[in-house]
């Protein structure tokens, strides 16, 4: 009899162990994908207007601008289209201001 009442509270340690273990979270790993105020560019000159070519991160969101300078307001954009317009297949986690004004895409691997 002891041996049976033991043998059922090990038993039942181990089915509690395994069904914590499944129940955990699971943490994904990030990736920072930088894009460039030129791949920016890509995408506003795609989506945006046609004679756009730059695109960078300012502190409302991106801007899209063209002309021959770069200098004429195209349109803004959020910066959630590019990341997915650049990586289709990836889930992304956030957003974030990277330098010289462009984008990082942080992205689940």
């Amino acid at each position: 009899m002891l041996r049976r009442a033991l043998a059922l509270a090990g038993g039942t340690a181990l089915a509690c162990a395994a069904a914590l273990s499944i129940a955990a979270p699971a943490h994904a790993a990030t990736q920072d994908a930088v894009v460039s105020p030129l791949s920016i560019g890509d995408y506003c000159h795609q989506k945006v207007a046609s004679w756009s070519w730059v695109g960078f991160y300012k502190l409302h969101g991106l801007a899209c601008y063209g002309g021959y300078n770069g200098d004429q307001y195209a349109g803004g954009i959020y910066p959630e289209a590019v990341c997915a317009f650049h990586y289709p297949t990836r889930v992304l986690v956030t957003t974030l201001r990277g330098p010289s004004e462009s984008l990082i895409c942080r992205l689940t691997v």
